[in-house]
């Protein structure tokens, strides 16, 4: 029964980690709406893998959580943000 009960907690606590997360083009997809901006790049730049859906209050705070720790690095430029690596 116990072992029933965690093996729950786990697979809750995997699912909502899992839920929280978006691929990141689809997260740049929601800033564009959220913001009204666009999103420049090279076709080259490697857009793809999950990250943590951002959640903060400012176009400025959640391209730092967007962005943090990968090797993408943006400037906003009025209704631009321009990503380089």
């Amino acid at each position: 029964m116990m072992r029933r009960v965690i093996l729950t907690a786990v697979l809750l606590l995997v699912g909502a980690a899992l839920w929280a997360q978006t691929t990141l083009k689809s997260g740049m997809a929601a800033l564009e709406k959220k913001y009204g901006v666009r999103f420049v790049y090279e076709a080259s730049l490697p857009l793809n893998g999950r990250v943590e859906t951002p959640s903060g209050t400012t176009l400025e705070e959640c391209l730092r959580q967007l962005f943090d720790g990968s090797e993408i690095r943006y400037e906003i430029k009025g209704k631009y943000v321009v990503l380089r690596k």
